[in-house]
Order: structure tokens, then sequence, then C-alpha cells
């Protein structure tokens, strides 16, 4: 099977590991947006000067959907908070009823202003 991109070739890993849920980071989105690839939904925050981006990966036919309340929709999804670095998303699905973070945070090599300053945001 060849794949046109690195995010198709996830996505086919992430149905084939029949995962339900997927933290992407340094995605380099372009845009803040709910989309989809290959059946998966995309809950997108954009990157910022080509720098960060992250996003979650819902797969509606993960194992979820076999346990008799369906399957994970957009509609048991809200997000509630979004930067560069991190998405704050709600789950509220019969069987998942949680708050999502997927962050993207400073590294080591940052200075401690710059990490401060980013965990003020967050």
């Amino acid at each position: 099977m060849v794949f046109s991109d690195k995010a198709e070739l996830v996505c086919h890993q992430m149905k084939e590991q029949r995962f339900d849920l997927l933290a992407i980071q340094e995605s380099r989105a372009t845009c803040d947006r709910i989309g989809s690839l290959c059946g998966v939904t995309r809950l997108i925050a954009a990157a910022q000067g080509g720098q960060g981006g992250v996003e979650l990966w819902v797969n509606p036919e993960g194992p979820l959907s076999l346990a008799g309340c369906g399957p994970l929709t957009t509609q048991h999804f809200s997000v509630k908070a979004s930067s560069a670095t991190w998405l704050v998303v709600d789950c509220d699905h019969p069987l998942l009823q949680c708050i999502f973070a997927i962050v993207y945070a400073p590294q080591s090599g940052r200075t401690t202003c710059e990490i401060d300053d980013w965990w003020a945001e967050f």
C-alpha cells in the first residue's frame, strides 16, 4: 500500500492497531478545524509560523464502537481551548466522559522566560 503523505500513513496505522484515539504533536496544520482523513476525525489546533500544531484523532471504528453505545463521533467532542502548542477537548460519550489535554510543552533548551510564558498561557 502506498501513501501520499505521513498523515495518511499514520491514519492507516491507527486503524490497523485499532486505536480509538491518538494525540499528535508538531502537525504543522495550517488552520484550526475539525476535519476527516481516511475515515478518522481530526480535531486540529493549527501551528503558528509553521511551528507546533496539535491534534486529537478519533477513530469511529475503534474498539469503543463495538461496546454497545455506538462509535465516537464529532458530536461527543467539544474543543474548550487551544493554541499552537495545546488542545483541550471535552468528551461526552456514554462510555467515555473526560477531558483530553494534548500538549506540546517547551523543551529544556528554551529560556526560562519562554517556559514561564508558556505555562502562564496554558
